[in-house]
């Protein structure tokens, strides 16, 4: 399980050394999720960053 903050920018989330380790893992929990901390734009740029 991978568990990361929504707040986070996406590619340091995907980019280099986060896709091993979304590969390695079969579970991405997103935390902070909620305004203020991410906006619902937010968490959508992480999700499709995620499945590319």
């Amino acid at each position: 399980m991978l568990v990361a903050g929504a707040h986070q920018d996406p590619e340091y989330i995907a980019g280099y050394l986060g896709a091993y380790r979304l590969l390695v893992s079969d579970l991405l929990l997103l935390t902070m999720s909620e305004e203020p901390m991410a906006d619902a734009a937010r968490v959508r740029a992480v999700v499709e960053a995620v499945g590319r």
